[in-house]
């Protein structure tokens, strides 16, 4: 089992309680940013040593050097103000504001306003509870849908299987369909700095609406494309069992 996941959701969690609201939105797309961005440098080192006899094995292994970057950073990493209020440790989160917050910063206001937020949650201690409230519902569903369809729009699929992909599409040279790999990453490194720039401007339901249209667009164009691709690819004939049987006879 890998801790990946754990990070994963741990990770958006720690940005959005320690950032400013005013900022929250621009510090979860960098951290997007900083995924994409790393899915291009493993493409990049895998077209490296895709040409090294043995090179999967370098590539395992170079992995293993930002897991133990990040184990290090994370020991320097300030706790989050909103859990040490939960604990009842006040100073402390008051310390951890002063270190990430500008020297102008209304500390005592940002407290007050995640202790108000602390009290609301508190309010509501069952699940069901929480799901007795119509909006809440709502939410939970919509988010929860929007997630189950982003795995099964198949872009995982696209991402990690995209020097196969593309070896399918006709690229018989493998180290070249690695590089060409690289490239399909690093559009989607840089998609991520076009949704870094509308989020705050288009807003969330309205970047959310066009990026499922784009996926749409864009599953649909590539669909079509390997259906051309197969109806004019030259058709294969296999020997039956019985060219085999005389075959052998012989």
């Amino acid at each position: 089992m890998s801790p990946t996941g754990f990070a994963s959701m741990a990770v958006p969690v720690y940005l959005s309680e320690v950032s400013p609201v005013e900022m929250r939105g621009r510090i979860t797309v960098v951290n997007n940013i900083f995924i994409t961005g790393g899915q291009v440098i493993s493409a990049i080192v895998s077209g490296i040593f895709s040409e090294v006899a043995m090179g999967w094995r370098y590539m395992l292994g170079l992995a293993g050097l930002p897991a133990l970057l990040q184990l290090i950073g994370s020991a320097f990493m300030p706790e989050s103000p909103r859990w040490l209020i939960s604990q009842g440790r006040d100073p402390e989160a008051m310390q951890v504001l002063e270190k990430i917050r500008p020297k102008d910063a209304n500390l005592m206001n940002e407290i007050e306003l995640m202790k108000a937020a602390l009290a609301d949650d508190s309010k509501q201690r069952g699940l069901r509870e929480v799901l007795s409230s119509a909006p809440v519902r709502q939410a939970l569903l919509i988010g929860s849908l929007l997630q189950l369809f982003q795995q099964i729009s198949g872009i995982n699929t696209v991402m990690y299987y995209s020097a196969s992909i593309i070896t399918m599409a006709g690229i018989t040279d493998k180290s070249l369909a690695i590089w060409l790999s690289a490239a399909t990453s690093s559009m989607n490194f840089f998609g991520t700095f076009l949704g870094l720039w509308l989020v705050e401007r288009l807003g969330r339901r309205s970047l959310t609406l066009g990026s499922l249209l784009g996926t749409m667009l864009s599953l649909f164009v590539m669909a079509l494309t390997f259906q051309i691709a197969y109806i004019n690819s030259p058709r294969v004939n296999f020997p039956n069992s019985d060219s085999h049987e005389c075959f052998a006879d012989s």
